[in-house]
């Protein structure tokens, strides 16, 4: 099909808009709009892209973007860009040649705005290019809406930019990219396709919705503008459906085949050589190189007789988060991580890691952490594959992120680990589901018994639970508490900047630490506060230690900040600060005090000076055993503050009643008790009815109940 031949068929999706702007007078001339009959606009222009209303390409503040409106409405919500053609034909450069706007400069400007947006360079070289029919004219115009330039800019789009369709004509490309980036710079980092970088153009509405999601129907007066669009003639407009023509426009930059899907299948004749599938097999796979701290993106097709594949390859160089998602599909696709174990070209039995089937078009993802020991780095594979005739775009996105890394302050090794029921797993970590990060203190490590008990009994919650291994410092000053406590900040920093990376969002993450770790995970959630994202949804200090200066960088002395200040809902778990065990020695109970709620733990006679430390981390993980404690919600019951002092114990005059005395800073007391005969998970004393391999279970919890000070001694 001949390249004038292709555009003249997209003409009939093209679409004439007439808005209701009474509702926008503030924000826009409405004289700007004047009703064009569809017919009559064809004939003078081959507008190829949806007509523009002014409301759309707004990136201003002060607009909340763009809404959808009933069918007795007229629809102001897709943006029209309409390429500035007004000679009927739509011509782009031909085979060999190249705009003059083109420059070295111009393309260098485009990696450098494509970087500062989050998106790869060509997304916006093919918005544009499709935009201005492959001219890349910062001058062409559509006469009939006035849009103008590299995206079509609207007269009002450009006032709200601070210039003028009139000054935009006269600037070069390169000058005018300025005012492109500036339009596109409210979605920085929200646009993860083709599909939302032209949705940013056309329907911001529609940035990170499915590709299956619907813009108009079939009734209303937009689909009726619109139904060239609906080419699968299912009654819906969708994104993909939008974006097909750009797509289509980027694979023919890229010299890619098109997708015909309109057209019949191919059937080979006797004797010919059936066509093979260029991508489709281990040995063509595309090759997208490292995925050290990396997210690669491209968009493809799939589907019909020879296109039943597609492969690409990838490498894993380190311990690292892999995260692979499949979107913008109009059919049914599959993924397909791989390993070729054997190196002999096909995936054999057992080479098949993980993979992903949703029925229809719904979006694919899968995630694992690849690279756990040396022998499983190295070369890895992503299938998208289809199981009929239907073909698909779609757009594949692989993300990498190492969870192995080096603390700055020292250069020493530190780790995140992914835990499930049964122990470490090399499951992904998914950024979307809610997150349990648990942090061992001084002279411990993540695999040390109580830390890996609790994560195993968290993970029974539902959630991810993460843990982090620092115990390259914090058993590298076994006598000096001191020195492994300053490096607890430049700890935290590489923590929270990998939870970043991994995708971790603060409002959907709970941070439960030991000791050292408790101001580990207070450092972290300070330093999400700073960063702007706000507190992490709940903090947990199991016995937070004795405070000293955690960055000894600083020359200053820097004290943990308040477990309230840095989380929506903390928690503390204190030992006894006295006469039963004398088990507090360790612990630090007026920083355990500035959680919301925290409760001293009394253990029994006879335990040891230091012991108590460690258990009060079993104390926690048997509140999550018997149910008494729920992640991630941490309901408490019903309970008055500041009622208990270090001891436990709270001023009963008359007995079963308390009061409120000026010091006593905690909500309750926990009473726990021995299961077996040691003071750790070695040994299980399987006659105790409630002996789980925890050396210690919860007897009750002490607390007042209302303003009378009336006391009670059960959990529930």
């Amino acid at each position: 099909m001949s390249t004038q031949k292709r555009f003249a068929d997209y003409q009939n999706a093209s679409l004439n808009f007439q808005p209701d702007t009474s509702r926008y007078d503030s924000f826009f001339n409405a004289t700007e709009f004047e009703p064009v009959l569809a017919s009559s606009r064809f004939e003078s222009s081959a507008i190829t892209q949806m007509d523009a209303t002014e409301f759309i390409q707004q990136p201003s503040t002060n607009i909340k973007g763009p809404n959808w409106h009933s069918a007795d409405e007229m629809s102001t919500e897709i943006r029209s860009a309409g390429v500035g053609r007004q000679t009927g034909k739509l011509t782009k450069p031909t085979q060999g040649s190249r705009s003059p706007h083109l420059s070295s400069e111009f393309l260098h400007k485009i990696d450098t705005i494509g970087q500062r947006l989050k998106i790869p360079g060509e997304y916006l070289m093919a918005v544009m290019g499709f935009e201005t029919g492959g001219t890349y004219s910062p001058k062409i115009q559509n006469k009939t809406s006035g849009a103008t330039g590299l995206i079509q800019f609207l007269p009002s789009t450009a006032r709200s930019l601070g210039t003028s369709t009139e000054q935009l004509s006269k600037m070069s490309a390169v000058q005018q990219l300025d005012y492109v980036e500036r339009y596109f710079q409210p979605y920085a980092g929200k646009l993860r396709s083709l599909q939302d970088t032209y949705m940013a153009v056309f329907h911001p509405k529609s940035i990170g919705k499915p590709s299956d999601s619907v813009i108009a129907r079939q009734g209303s007066k937009a689909f009726n503008w619109n139904k060239g669009l609906d080419t699968n003639q299912d009654g819906k407009i969708t994104p993909a459906e939008a974006t097909e023509r750009v797509r289509k426009y980027l694979s023919e930059q890229r010299g890619e085949k098109l997708d015909q899907s309109s057209q019949t299948s191919h059937q080979p004749k006797v004797g010919e050589i059936p066509k093979t599938d260029p991508d489709g097999t281990i040995s063509t796979a595309k090759n997208w190189g490292s995925l050290s701290d990396q997210t690669r993106r491209g968009p493809g097709s799939i589907g019909g007789k020879y296109d039943a594949n597609d492969l690409v390859r990838f490498r894993v160089n380190d311990r690292t988060n892999v995260n692979i998602n499949l979107r913008e599909l109009s059919a049914d696709a599959n993924i397909e991580l791989i390993r070729d174990k054997n190196q002999n070209q096909q995936v054999d039995p057992g080479e098949i890691i993980e993979s992903s089937r949703k029925s229809g078009s719904s979006p694919e993802s899968l995630s694992q952490i690849l690279g756990e020991k040396p022998l499983d780095r190295g070369d890895y594979f992503v299938r998208v594959s289809s199981n009929s005739d239907a073909k698909t775009p779609y757009n594949l996105e692989i993300s990498g992120t190492k969870l192995n890394g080096r603390i700055r302050a020292d250069n020493a090794p530190a780790g995140i680990y992914r835990y499930d029921a049964s122990g470490k797993t090399d499951e992904g970590i998914d950024p979307n589901k809610e997150t349990i990060v648990v942090t061992h203190g001084w002279n411990g490590d993540d695999d040390s018994a109580s830390i890996r008990e609790l994560a195993k009994e968290a993970s029974k919650s539902g959630a991810q639970v993460l843990a982090i291994d620092w115990s390259s410092l914090a058993k590298s000053f076994e006598l000096r508490p001191d020195i492994a406590a300053g490096r607890i900040t430049p700890v935290a920093e590489w923590a929270q900047e990998r939870l970043v990376k991994l995708g971790i969002k603060p409002e959907k993450t709970t941070l439960i630490g030991h000791s050292f770790g408790s101001y580990v995970s207070a450092e972290i959630g300070r330093k999400f506060v700073e960063s702007g994202a706000g507190k992490v949804k709940n903090l947990v200090a199991l016995d937070p230690a004795v405070r000293f200066d955690l960055d000894e960088r600083t020359g200053r002395r820097d004290l943990p900040k308040p477990f309230r200040d840095v989380a929506s809902n903390s928690l503390a778990f204190i030992a006894s600060n006295g006469a039963q065990g004398l088990g507090g020695i360790p612990g630090n109970n007026d920083q355990a005090a500035t959680a919301h709620n925290s409760f001293v733990v009394r253990f029994p006679l006879g335990a040891s000076l230091t012991g108590p430390h460690s258990r009060v981390v079993d104390t926690f993980t048997d509140a999550l055993h018997q149910g008494f404690l729920k992640l991630p919600s941490l309901t408490l019951p019903n309970h008055q503050d500041n009622y208990y002092n270090d001891l436990g114990r709270s001023l009963t005059p008359i007995p079963g009643r308390a009061i409120r005395v000026p010091g006593f800073a905690h909500e309750g007391s926990i009473s726990v008790n021995w299961t077996g005969k040691k003071d750790d998970w070695s040994e299980r004393d399987r006659r105790h009815p409630r002996s789980t391999g925890n050396p210690v279970y919860i007897e009750g919890l002490t607390r007042v109940v209302d303003n009378s000070g009336r006391e009670e001694t059960t959990w529930t």
